[in-house]
């Protein structure tokens, strides 16, 4: 009991003290504001993501109203059949509609872009392909990244920690007031332990008010997102502690405050900044992805290849499909769809080979981000607001999918020539998104977090050694 009333005395002169700095409220008040400014950047990215989104679904409707019209009129005028005829299966699903695949913003966007500005969130979907839709966001952003929550908690919040603890002991050394505290029934490493929690309360009570005011300034709120928000503070909070247990490690050395603060600086860089930069380079050398230029030059060879043996690829493309390779007169349609099906047959293995290399990479990066608390930080709070590469994965290979499901629906109409009919075109199917469950993240999230407090335990156990060694000697 003596103990505990000592510990809480020691704890709030600390506090009482701290609130004396200048620098701490100058701190208190740049960290909320880099989070509020922080998260207007994601607010800004999100609604550009929002209305880009709905314009391109608008563009669509446009586009099957119009042809349904068309197709429609057509029925009316008892037009014949032609070979470009609009109510062609192959027309219509070629050229004349599409479908949209949009990847919306999750709940908690605004607090991390993540690669959202690298990776498309939108596919135009037609017969042929699954197409890209362009993005005519400023190419500045795709080349230095944007300023969000996520970059002030991962990367400026440790320095945060170092500069309010590298002098944590040191500075009460050189200022010779250490002995006179010490004249207490208090050990040094209970005093260091005392001090640094002081420190990260106020830590994470001013970061979980950033986060409140930047979530009720930026974000709509709902169930889900309130829950991610809870989330988001039990992960800094565990974040936070991992950190200053780093610093009590420094600071049970004894050595001098700068001889602290570099250390500290060589520790941020090397674990926050080289092991994860390392860990991108292992992961691009392990799944090395096919460059651009070589995909387009296949097509361009698969495209000449159909163009030499045109006859023999059609007749077997329609023997494959069970028509007779007698079939008389030279029709669009079908030549159409043999060459893409022979276009597709040779792309077929280097189009795999790269979606399987884009996985591996995607597999050791994360299996690498455990190396490092600034990368695993970073991959976990993109998972909180949905910028991760897990959530577009999903959303990708539902695309592919959907835009088989989409092609099969006219190819199979193209053969016997069944023309489409206008009534029957409001029922064509729509791409839906199916979101991963969040117990899905509630895996990664929970052996971070317990891997973080456990390291931080250790890190504490080293340092009470680490300083009884070095009071020993003294």
């Amino acid at each position: 009991m003596m103990h505990a009333k000592l510990w809480l005395s020691v704890f709030r002169h600390e506090w009482r003290h701290l609130l004396r700095e200048k620098s701490l409220w100058l701190v208190g008040l740049v960290l909320p504001g880099l989070c509020v400014f922080g998260a207007y950047n994601g607010l800004r990215w999100t609604t550009f993501q929002q209305t880009a989104s709905a314009a391109f679904q608008k563009s669509a409707d446009e586009r099957l109203t119009a042809y349904r019209e068309a197709v429609a009129a057509l029925e009316q005028k008892q037009a014949p059949d032609r070979e470009f005829d609009a109510r062609r299966p192959l027309i219509a699903g070629m050229f004349r509609v599409f479908q949209p695949a949009v990847l919306p913003p999750a709940p908690l966007a605004t607090f991390a872009i993540g690669d959202r500005d690298l990776r498309p969130c939108a596919f135009r979907i037609t017969m042929r392909e699954a197409a890209v839709q362009p993005d005519p966001a400023n190419p500045l952003h795709a080349a230095t990244g944007w300023f969000d929550i996520a970059f002030v908690v991962t990367f400026l919040l440790p320095l945060v920690v170092f500069a309010f603890g590298y002098d944590v002991l040191s500075g009460e050394r050189e200022q010779g007031t250490l002995a006179l505290v010490l004249a207490q029934p208090i050990t040094p490493f209970v005093l260091l332990v005392t001090k640094l929690a002081a420190r990260g309360v106020w830590l994470v009570g001013t970061m979980w008010g950033a986060g409140l005011v930047a979530f009720l300034l930026t974000e709509r709120p709902s169930e889900a997102a309130l829950l991610r928000l809870v989330l988001w503070m039990g992960l800094v909070a565990v974040y936070v502690w991992l950190w200053l247990a780093v610093v009590a490690v420094v600071a049970a050395g004894g050595w001098a405050s700068a001889t602290n603060a570099v250390a500290l600086a060589v520790v941020w860089l090397v674990w926050g900044l080289l092991i994860p930069a390392a860990g991108a380079g292992v992961a691009n050398g392990l799944a090395p992805g096919t460059s651009p230029i070589e995909l387009v030059n296949a097509r361009r060879s698969a495209d000449r290849a159909f163009e030499a043996n045109e006859k023999e690829l059609t007749a077997r493309y329609l023997a494959a499909q069970g028509v007779p390779t007698a079939l008389p007169a030279k029709d669009f349609s079908l030549q159409a769809l043999a060459r893409l099906a022979a276009i597709e047959a040779d792309l077929r293995p280097l189009r795999e080979a790269e979606e399987q290399a884009r996985r591996r990479r995607h597999q050791w990066r994360a299996r690498l981000a455990w190396l490092s608390p600034t990368a695993l930080m970073q991959s976990l709070l993109d998972g909180l607001s949905g910028a991760d590469a897990d959530r577009w994965l999903a959303f990708y290979d539902q695309v592919l999918a959907f835009q088989k499901t989409w092609r099969e629906q006219f190819a199979r109409r193209v053969l016997p020539n069944d023309l489409i009919r206008a009534d029957e075109v409001p029922g064509w199917p729509r791409f839906t998104l199916h979101e991963p469950p969040l117990s899905a993240l509630y895996l990664r999230l929970a052996p971070a977090g317990g891997l973080w407090l456990g390291l931080g335990g250790v890190l504490l156990w080293a340092a009470r050694t680490w300083e009884r060694g070095h009071s020993a000697r003294q």
